[in-house]
């Protein structure tokens, strides 16, 4: 079992086996094999490279300023993070719903993919806590937000 998977499930906001997990891992239209590439990798990637910019910004870039050092700034910027990481996780799984790509022995509707989107927005609040409290340090106004 891959550990992307296995830790976007673990929350258990959506259906996984059998379900919008097995489509997200991968499981082609014809139910045969998993050929397709797997959703959780994209989004995963995009939660990284997305909280990266936007905490870079805030810490070493035009929020690096006096007005911008309360934790209010700081957990904005998180949740327009979260927000965005939601809308990837949830379009692309919906899209693949409302256009009936996936194997039709699967079983999933619209709230599945609303739970994988949250499922993905509060991993993107975690991983960008962890990163604040790694790159905060060299900030010149920023260092000591979120405390």
């Amino acid at each position: 079992m891959n550990i992307l998977p296995a830790i976007f499930e673990a929350v258990g906001l959506y259906s996984s086996s059998g379900g919008l997990g097995e489509h997200l891992r991968g499981l082609d239209i014809d139910c045969q094999t998993m050929s397709r590439q797997s959703a959780y990798n994209f989004v995963i990637l995009a939660l990284i490279f997305v909280n990266v910019v936007i905490l870079f910004n805030y810490y070493y870039g035009l929020l690096n300023r006096s007005p911008f050092n309360q934790v209010g700034w700081w957990l904005g910027n998180i949740l327009v993070g979260a927000f965005i990481i939601f809308l990837i996780a949830y379009v692309g799984s919906h899209r693949d719903l409302v256009n009936h790509r996936y194997c039709e022995q699967l079983s999933f509707h619209d709230g599945d993919c609303i739970g994988f989107g949250i499922t993905a927005a509060i991993y993107s609040v975690v991983w960008s806590v962890l990163l604040s409290l790694l790159i905060k340090w060299k900030s010149i106004y920023n260092k000591k937000i979120p405390f």
